[in-house]
């Protein structure tokens, strides 16, 4: 079940070219990647089961000026990746749950939204760009 992640080429010539143009708009090109990586949070927050709501709560779009990232798990939150991935936890490794290698939130969320992931991110590209100054053909 695991997909492939979307690479942009010149993403990184991108953001050394935003921070020539101003002090704001490498920033802007992480805000730019959340909003792709949103996409993928929401979509994953209605699978996550509740019994409190933390583990759905720790889902967050956590992106970065070259990569948009969706991750869960927090502080509070250890348990995440036993949930996400499966394994055995507990004394004496007593709680079974199936490991599943491509996870069952995080990617298959990406994977069902893969397309409208994209669009956003090269619309917010383009936005990003265009507020700049730079030429978008």
């Amino acid at each position: 079940m695991i997909t492939e992640p979307i690479n942009v080429e010149g993403l990184t010539a991108l953001a050394k070219s935003l921070k020539r143009i101003s002090t704001e708009a490498p920033k802007a090109l992480r805000v730019a990647n959340n909003h792709a990586a949103e996409i993928v949070v929401a979509q994953a927050r209605t699978t996550v089961p509740v019994l409190r709501g933390k583990a759905r709560a720790s889902l967050k779009a956590r992106s970065t000026r070259t990569a948009a990232r969706a991750q869960g798990g927090s502080g509070r939150v250890p348990y995440y990746g036993w949930l996400e991935f499966g394994g055995r936890v507990g004394r004496r490794k007593a709680t079974r749950r199936e490991q599943i290698k491509g996870g069952r939130y995080l990617w298959p969320a990406f994977a069902a939204r893969r397309q409208k992931v994209l669009e956003e991110l090269a619309k917010q590209l383009v936005d990003l760009c265009e507020r700049s100054g730079l030429d978008v053909r």
